[in-house]
């Protein structure tokens, strides 16, 4: 081999990184990626919420701290108590009905620090404990103060929707209680209510093939109104589905027996 070529071959091993700067070079990558995931749990991993409990009418914020993408609780979660000025009247004066559940806590809204976020249904409820009037006070605190035996009707039917995770048909009974005069009158409206959400459930339950529970659906829309047809045609669609054939029958006579009274 000639001088030349032995003078290269040296070179040559001379720039080639010792196994102690590959180690080096590696722990610096380790340490940037590191760098980089601890930078982004910070900025992108801070999750924060609230949520409700229909079961107590109570609130609460929580807090937390995930891993970007990996999803990786790094923290505990820490929760404080929002409950508000309305939840707690209703509560001390017992204005929600019978309540025995253990609490179930359902998402008002949640975000973290990148961009977007995420609702749950228990908000459309929460818009309405929130709402101010144009003194400033709290909407509905105000209105259940001055009208306690039309709250008296109200707020039972809504705790129980928002207890059967049923929010979207709380405003309705809003819209009710807003415009109402007389007990008598709102109560027949209030039964109606909840008697065609029920019904609709039933219906979307059927949709799925579920008519065991749809059962359940339509007879409690019957509890709020007992002659109501979609409810009653409802059930004994579902119960004949299930091959619970008395009862369909049973079903079925009581129609015929409400359209014979209407016809008459």
């Amino acid at each position: 081999m000639s001088q030349a070529a032995r003078a290269t071959n040296r070179g040559a091993r001379k720039t080639k990184p010792s196994i102690g700067t590959r180690i080096g070079i590696g722990l610096l990558g380790v340490l940037l990626l590191a760098a980089v995931v601890i930078l982004a749990t910070l900025y992108f991993g801070k999750i924060g919420g609230e949520e409700f409990s229909p079961t107590r009418f109570q609130r609460r914020v929580f807090a937390y701290v995930e891993i970007p993408l990996l999803k990786v609780q790094v923290s505990p979660i820490s929760r404080s108590d929002t409950t508000g000025d309305l939840e707690k009247y209703l509560v001390t004066k017992k204005l929600l009905g019978t309540n025995t559940k253990e609490p179930r806590w359902d998402l008002v809204w949640a975000n973290s620090g990148g961009p977007g976020g995420q609702h749950g249904e228990a908000r459309i409820l929460c818009t309405y404990l929130d709402s101010v009037n144009d003194e400033g006070k709290i909407a509905w605190l105000a209105w259940t103060e001055d009208n306690t035996d039309l709250a008296k009707i109200v707020w039972p039917a809504i705790a129980k929707l928002a207890g059967q995770e049923l929010y979207s048909f709380v405003p309705d009974l809003f819209v009710l209680a807003r415009s109402a005069t007389d007990k008598e009158e709102l109560q027949r409206e209030v039964d109606l209510v909840m008697a065609r959400s029920y019904v609709f459930v039933g219906r979307a339950l059927q949709a799925v093939d579920n008519d065991e529970k749809a059962v359940v659906f339509f007879s409690k829309a019957l509890t709020h109104q007992p002659g109501h047809i979609d409810a009653l045609t409802g059930r004994a669609e579902s119960y004949q589905t299930l091959g619970d054939i008395p009862s369909a029958d049973a079903d079925r006579i009581r129609l015929q027996v409400l359209s014979v009274e209407e016809s008459s």
